[in-house]
């Protein structure tokens, strides 16, 4: 008799600790255009930033990886008024790619979508992550296989032009 007491209390206990299944992430819709000769523009909810030659990390035109062998990148400063100073409505697009490109222009084509590029990250990955001031902490961030694309062109020339059309989570770091 006392195994099925042990089964009956088990069964007991997980019911009471089973949780409702939770709904769905809300997503928004993020477009940017980074263009290596000109500067960036990211269109998120509501609002529409922009920044001329405001970048860090691999540097324009051909975004050539200067960092790391296993991945690469870069952020653009953007806001409200154009990128020319730092109020209310500044915000930061981070997109980082997976591979050895070290010394070498971003590759062209379309990138898969990670939420984080980590060293044994597969080639041709990108991730995004979106802050702004009017988020209080929080940022626009793409999950592993979203919705949507990040597509690298190249002109003539060989200089790099980023677009990003994905759907993306409001993520936080708060507990």
């Amino acid at each position: 008799m006392r195994p099925f007491l042990s089964l009956a209390f088990i069964a007991l206990v997980t019911s009471a600790c089973a949780k409702e299944p939770t709904a769905p992430p809300q997503t928004f819709h993020i477009t940017a255009t980074i263009a290596g000769a000109t500067g960036c523009t990211v269109n998120a909810p509501d609002t529409v930033y922009r920044s001329v030659g405001n970048f860090s990390g691999d540097q324009p035109k051909k975004f050539i990886s200067t960092f790391d062998t296993y991945y690469h990148g870069f952020w653009c400063w953007v806001s409200v008024d154009g990128g020319v100073s730092d109020k209310a409505g500044a915000a930061n697009l981070y997109l980082v790619f997976s591979g050895n490109t070290f010394g070498k222009p971003l590759a062209v084509g379309s990138y898969r979508i990670g939420f984080d590029i980590l060293d044994d990250t597969p080639p041709m990955t990108a991730s995004l992550r979106f802050q702004a001031g009017n988020l209080n902490g929080d940022e626009y961030r793409a999950l592993d296989n979203a919705p949507g694309s990040i597509v690298v062109d190249s002109a003539a020339d060989g200089t790099r032009t980023v677009r990003v059309d994905l759907q993306v989570v409001r993520y936080s770091y708060h507990l």
